[in-house]
């Protein structure tokens, strides 16, 4: 449930001061919600919560047990055995986990969209369907799966959040408030956990550039889109870097696939206003053998791979992109993975200093290389 505090007028953020507590991805909704004083007091007594768990939320008298394209609105259990079951798995999913992205608390995670929620064409302020949905997997720092973030639209109206029914589990030793099962919120947003950190987090999706992701609107921060389908093999190949993990990621670069592609015979200078420094660029067939013009999107499995070399000209890093969808979307569609000496710069989709860079490839004279266009600076040639 992606932090979101614009547009609740009883509470005032100072988002640069948010940002810097974000980057780091060990930040949790606890601390975020102490830092804004919004929390409820939390029992630290490890007991179960009261039978009604109207700590966690309200909860839904009309709740449905829940099928493959919606999770069960009834219960934390019925909710945790329709997770197990994986259906979610069959929506439209991101490929790969990732940071969390702009206001997101929630570290390293995935998000899948059920085909109402990935197929919405409404504006900001427009009702998503009834059954709308989205999971969220949440991951540690071993990019094991954790825990999970739901939201459900069971009314026409959204009414401030109370229309939405809410559930998030965290491990037990997460610093978020949680009962004795590591639920943190269970129950439509109109009371509790549900509404005091799920509803007033989701509340701004869209409202300004800083809580817009992907299709942000009605408490909903990222929508996965169905167009997005057919992204590269997750797990990688010849032709494909992994999205993964940083570990696939770099033990594929160290087996060397990509110096097989089409490269630059050296390393050089940083060209026009790449901030790279010294290196070489290779690309993939897909990304080699592109013939559109700088308005035209790129195929899906596109990828490029900069190896960045220290004044010694030692290899000290890499920086790569992948095409995940047939649509770029401002970038968010591409995955980034940079690392400079021990330090990962970037990883995940959309990154926005990577986007921001690339997405003027090819605009002028002076973001112009060798077949610049869609968010690709230098294409080398077969």
């Amino acid at each position: 449930m992606d932090i979101d505090r614009a547009g609740a007028a009883e509470v005032s953020i100072p988002l640069l001061a948010l940002e810097v507590f974000l980057d780091n991805k060990h930040f949790s909704t606890a601390l975020l919600c102490a830092f804004i004083g919004i929390l409820p007091a939390c029992s630290s007594d490890g007991e179960d919560p009261p039978p009604d768990n109207r700590d966690l939320g309200t909860p839904n008298p009309d709740g449905k047990p829940g099928n493959a394209q919606t999770p069960p609105t009834t219960t934390a259990s019925a909710m945790e055995a329709w997770l197990k079951r994986g259906d979610y798995k069959g929506w439209a999913c991101e490929t790969a986990e990732h940071a969390q992205l702009k206001v997101s608390p929630h570290g390293f995670n995935r998000v899948c969209s059920n085909e109402l929620a990935a197929s919405f064409a409404g504006g900001v302020n427009d009702e998503r369907p009834v059954n709308t949905a989205s999971v969220k997997e949440l991951y540690d720092d071993s990019a094991s799966l954790v825990g999970y973030a739901v939201g459900v639209k069971v009314k026409a109206e959204s009414a401030g959040g109370d229309g939405w029914y809410w559930y998030e589990r965290v491990p037990l030793d997460s610093a978020a408030p949680h009962d004795s099962r590591g639920v943190v919120a269970d129950g439509l947003g109109s009371s509790g956990a549900a509404q005091s950190i799920c509803v007033s987090c989701h509340a701004g999706a869209g409202s300004d550039a800083m809580h817009d992701v992907m299709g942000s609107s009605d408490f909903v921060y990222l929508q996965v889109n169905a167009a997005a389908g057919g992204a590269p093999n997750p797990e990688g190949d010849e032709q494909t870097p992994p999205t993964t993990s940083a570990k696939d990621i770099e033990s594929w670069l160290e087996n060397g696939d990509y110096k097989s592609w089409a490269c630059e015979t050296v390393e050089h200078a940083q060209l026009k206003v790449s901030p790279h420094g010294f290196n070489r660029v290779c690309s993939n067939e897909l990304a080699s053998t592109f013939e559109g013009t700088v308005d035209d999107e790129r195929p899906v499995g596109t990828a490029s791979v900069k190896e960045l070399f220290d004044d010694a000209a030692t290899l000290v890093g890499y920086a790569l992109s992948i095409k995940m969808g047939a649509d770029s979307d401002s970038g968010k569609n591409w995955f980034w993975y940079e690392r400079l000496a021990q330090d990962t710069v970037a990883n995940g989709l959309g990154v926005p200093g990577c986007v921001g860079c690339h997405g003027g490839a090819g605009s002028d004279a002076e973001h112009e290389v060798t077949g610049s266009s869609d968010y690709v600076y230098l294409q080398v040639d077969p």
